[in-house]
């Protein structure tokens, strides 16, 4: 039941790149779009080493996690708010800046190290 999900998340995700960047095959979009899957899947389960570029160009090397028990309690989400899913960003807790930081998923660089769990 979850991998229906997933693909259709997935494919979501696909379509809010290609929209995005004409300039991309739709194979390339379901590339990008699998590998921001695994990357959130990662942060779910510890913490992960990734890159990605900001809004003014640079690199951004961030350390981060979605992980709760990883998060200080005065950080974490507080109630049980549901929202329309975004395909189109990504957010995290950054470990060092000790922050919620978020970025849009055609900015993402596929280079990831998966550091603990």
């Amino acid at each position: 039941m979850t991998t229906n999900i997933d693909k259709r998340r997935i494919t979501s995700m696909a379509l809010a790149i290609f929209a995005a960047n004409n300039s991309l095959t739709w194979s390339e979009c379901m590339k990008r779009a699998w590998d921001f899957h695994w990357l959130r899947q990662m942060l779910t389960k510890g913490i992960v080493n990734f890159r990605y570029t900001k809004s003014d160009g640079s690199l951004r090397q961030a350390r981060g996690t979605l992980r709760m028990d990883v998060i200080p309690e005065d950080k974490r989400p507080k109630g049980t708010a549901t929202h329309k899913p975004n395909y189109k960003n990504m957010a995290y807790y950054d470990l060092d800046r000790e922050a919620w930081r978020s970025f849009d998923i055609n900015q993402f660089d596929c280079t990831v190290s998966f550091v603990s769990v």
